[in-house]
């Protein structure tokens, strides 16, 4: 059986070392250090045979906007060519 969407975009990111779970684990939000990527499905298109995924990057506020962008285009960059 194959991988589940979820399951593709976590392994995706974290081979390409970001800290990513799913988005909702039904438990408090841990304190973050470093940047992280949560992972849920945003809409599951039945008729046009789609689903999306919705990736958030999360970074401490130490960190700063632009490193924060800087991570979240790097995923984008990831995902984009997992297709």
């Amino acid at each position: 059986m194959g991988f589940s969407v979820l399951e593709l975009v976590l392994r995706r990111l974290r081979e390409e070392n970001f800290t990513a779970d799913v988005a909702y684990p039904g438990q408090k939000y841990p304190e973050i250090e470093d940047t992280v990527a949560a992972v849920h499905i945003e809409k599951v298109d039945r008729a046009k045979l789609t689903v999306t995924v919705e990736v958030n990057i999360i970074c401490p506020a130490s960190m700063g906007g632009t490193a924060c962008e800087l991570e979240a285009l790097r995923a984008t960059e990831v995902l984009r060519w997992t297709g």
